[in-house]
């Protein structure tokens, strides 16, 4: 069992594992830079989020992330280890500010 937990202070996504297995947790960095604001697509551990807010997963290997700050919306795959932007262009104009994302079916997504 594993929970993804949005890092909103630290700028990142993680992921918390074996949450009922063990008495010890196993908390992994699964995009962003700790610590560091911006805006960056691109490898796991390059990209770069402002203030993401809320995932989602849509499938197996595929999580959207709500990025507040960045006025977008991005999925975080771990099959290709990339973080891509699927919604906005970083403008309030496109998206402005979206808080959370409602997975209607597979590859379906839509800002809530």
């Amino acid at each position: 069992h594993s929970l993804i937990v949005t890092d909103h202070g630290n700028q990142c996504i993680r992921e918390i594992n074996d949450i009922q297995r063990e008495a010890k947790t196993h908390v992994v960095t699964l995009a962003g830079v700790p610590g560091k604001s911006g805006f960056k697509d691109g490898p796991l551990a390059l990209a770069m989020f402002s203030n993401p807010f809320s995932t989602t997963r849509i499938s197996d290997s595929k999580i959207l992330v709500a990025d507040l700050a960045n006025h977008r919306v991005r999925m975080i795959d771990s099959d290709t280890k990339q973080v891509t932007t699927v919604l906005g262009d970083g403008t309030t104009r496109s998206l402005n500010c979206p808080v959370s994302i409602l997975a209607r079916g597979e590859g379906d997504a839509e800002k809530d």
